[in-house]
């Protein structure tokens, strides 16, 4: 089988086993911050948005306005995010995301991404210029991917 065969294979491996490692250690995260996985995707979505409202929240993360309503009240307790009026219309409430909130953010992103800077105390110097090169190259072809591909308020986007 020539590498260019085992490409797919190999890419999915990589996505399977990376997504093992960032997800079980966003989830050990949010187990010791006491928060749920719903709770840190209405964060992440609020944080990309720059403010949302309940209903579009919903929308965007596929739960009924009663749902969505649960997550922003407890995430209000705890001091992530903010009711406001919406800047155009006054008689509409968002919610944006607090200084708490934005840490909480970066928190659970470090965690996410501990993995790999594991990764990189096992890899020679000579390994790691070779998989960066790589990942330029996909990085590259995944921007025309994703840019074909986008769909409005998707999760994940953009880094936080």
């Amino acid at each position: 089988m020539s590498e260019s065969d085992a490409f797919p294979g190999l890419m999915r491996e990589w996505v399977r086993q990376s997504t093992r490692l960032s997800m079980s250690g966003m989830m050990r995260f949010a187990r010791d911050a006491g928060i749920s996985m719903a709770q840190i995707g209405a964060l992440a979505t609020i944080h990309h948005r720059g403010w949302v409202g309940v209903v579009e929240l919903g929308n965007i993360l596929h739960v009924s306005s009663a749902a969505a309503s649960q997550i922003l009240d407890k995430l209000v307790v705890r001091g992530y995010v903010t009711r406001m009026e919406k800047p155009e219309d006054r008689r509409q409430k968002v919610v944006a995301v607090t200084e708490a909130g934005k840490r909480l953010l970066a928190q659970s992103m470090a965690a996410r991404q501990e993995w790999v800077d594991s990764l990189e105390d096992l890899l020679s110097r000579e390994e790691k210029d070779s998989i960066s090169a790589s990942i330029s190259i996909l990085l590259r072809a995944l921007g025309n991917v994703s840019a074909s591909s986008r769909t409005p308020g998707c999760l994940g986007q953009e880094p936080l």
